[in-house]
């Protein structure tokens, strides 16, 4: 099994979050209950492309980061206190 490199993940990832993102889109001009391509929406649905897109996003922010050798993680809050630090 190979194991997928940063930059197919973010390219698979930047794809699907335009699709997602064009779904949303759609679903928005459209009203939370459409149909398209034979599938149909409906306002749960709708909520689970936002919450996906969310996912994605985050996905790519920590991955660019990484690359990009950033100290910055999504999801981490560092603490310094009196000098030392944590993490939360």
């Amino acid at each position: 099994m190979a194991v997928e490199t940063d930059d197919a993940k973010l390219a698979r990832y930047r794809t699907e979050l335009a699709q997602a993102r064009a779904t949303r889109d759609r679903l928005e001009v459209n009203g939370q209950s459409a149909s398209f391509g034979g599938v149909n929406f409906s306002g749960v649905q709708y909520d689970q492309i936002l919450k996906r897109i969310n996912r994605l996003e985050t996905q790519i922010d920590a991955i660019e980061a990484r690359v990009a050798n950033s100290s910055i993680r999504p999801g981490v809050n560092l603490i310094n206190i009196v000098g030392e630090q944590y993490f939360q």
